[in-house]
């Protein structure tokens, strides 16, 4: 799979545990809101919220600036 990563992938100053904290909040969220608004895009919102994630996280997406890719 082309999209297999190693620990070597992400930021050193990356919290684990803050991260999966945060993401846990936002998956309740997106679900939370499906709940009382049967038409949310949850799909949508999930492939959003997985790619915050890889561009916060990964330091594949940092450029030389530290700004993301330049």
């Amino acid at each position: 799979m082309g999209n297999d990563r190693d620990a070597s992938d992400y930021r050193p100053d990356i919290d684990p545990d803050a991260t999966a904290v945060i993401m846990n909040g936002a998956l309740d969220a997106i679900v939370s809101k499906n709940l009382t608004a049967p038409d949310f895009d949850t799909a949508r919102a999930a492939e959003y919220l997985i790619d915050l994630l890889r561009r916060s996280c990964t330091s594949l997406s940092r450029g030389p600036s530290g700004r993301g890719a330049d």
